[in-house]
This record gives structure tokens, sequence and C-alpha cells, in this order.
């Protein structure tokens, strides 16, 4: 991954983050005193962030192997062909 692309994929991973911890704050504050409520709160919060951040992740190093693998198989045709 080009320094360009790697700074682009750590923004937008900061503000996939800052946004997904904005909506599961406001859909599962921390108000009241039942401990039960809170701890589930934090677990679905927890879950929630899962969910969105591991394909986030998973299709960053999937796409970048997919690219690198490219690049490595036009390295090997060109170096291979017969001039």
């Amino acid at each position: 991954m080009e320094i360009q692309q790697a700074i682009i994929v750590i923004m937008l991973t900061a503000v996939i983050c800052i946004f997904v911890a904005m909506v599961a704050m406001s859909m599962y504050p921390d108000k009241g005193t039942d401990t039960e409520n809170i701890g589930f709160n934090k677990l679905a919060r927890t879950v929630l962030f899962g969910f969105v951040l591991l394909p986030w992740i998973m299709i960053i190093c999937m796409t970048d192997l997919y690219m690198e693998q490219a690049r490595m198989r036009h390295n090997l045709t060109e170096s291979m062909t017969c001039n």
C-alpha cells in the first residue's frame, strides 16, 4: 500500500470509529443506576463497533492483498516475456 493510500485509510477508519461511537452512545446511553442495563449497553456498543470495524478492516486487507497480487503477476509476466 502506498503512503498516501495508508494515510487515507487511517483517516477513514478514524472517521468511521467516531461516527459509530456517536451513534452507539446515542442508542445506548449510560444513564440510570441499573448495573445490568449499563453492562448490556456497554456490550451492545462493543458488538456494534465490532460489526462495523471488523468488516471494514477485512475489506481493506483483502483489497490490499488483491492489488499486491495483481502487481506481482504483472511484474512476473513482464519479466518472463521474451524480447
